[in-house]
């Protein structure tokens, strides 16, 4: 597992990256042209309940969720393990994207008449990346370092993207 990553280690790990952006949490934060307490209040709400839909539906995929920041979820494939699956982790990426994304957006349409929908962008790619340990002794937190984090996460952003 991804998050048993010793203080002191690297380790490759070949599998898929998944970042779901919730795009309106920004404009969410405003109201009648400023930020207020109410808004806040409005936008950790919105927050609370994406990241259990996101959680609930990681379980049932398997993804070993790695954090939440901000209104972005990065989620990591690595089933099924082993060279060769490279296929049949990247469907399981997808599909899992597909349903966090039909998630938010149920979680919108069925709470307080859509005062928390939002558009979702998805970014996905798969290949070989580094977890080191960024966390402390008590409370562990893997960092992925390389291409297909950095990739995913930009096409999640929508950033510019260069070859």
């Amino acid at each position: 597992m991804i998050f048993d990553v010793p203080p002191d280690a690297a380790i490759l790990v070949d599998g898929v990256h998944v970042y779901i952006q919730m795009l309106d949490f920004a404009a969410a934060m405003i109201e009648r042209e400023r930020e207020t307490e109410a808004s806040h209040r409005r936008v950790l709400s919105m927050l609370h309940l994406n990241y259990a839909a996101c959680d609930q539906v990681a379980e049932e995929f398997e993804a070993q969720r790695v954090d939440f920041h901000g209104a972005r979820m990065h989620a990591f494939i690595v089933s099924p393990p082993a060279p060769g699956n490279e296929n049949e982790r990247a469907e399981r990426a997808l599909t899992f994207a597909d349903a966090v994304k039909r998630a938010i957006e149920e979680v919108g349409r069925t709470t307080e008449n859509g005062r928390y929908s939002t558009c979702v962008r998805v970014g996905v790619d798969s290949g070989p990346a580094v977890v080191v340990n960024s966390g402390t002794k008590d409370e562990r937190e893997p960092l992925f370092l390389g291409a297909p984090v950095n990739y995913a996460a930009k096409l999640a952003e929508e950033h510019e993207l260069t070859p």
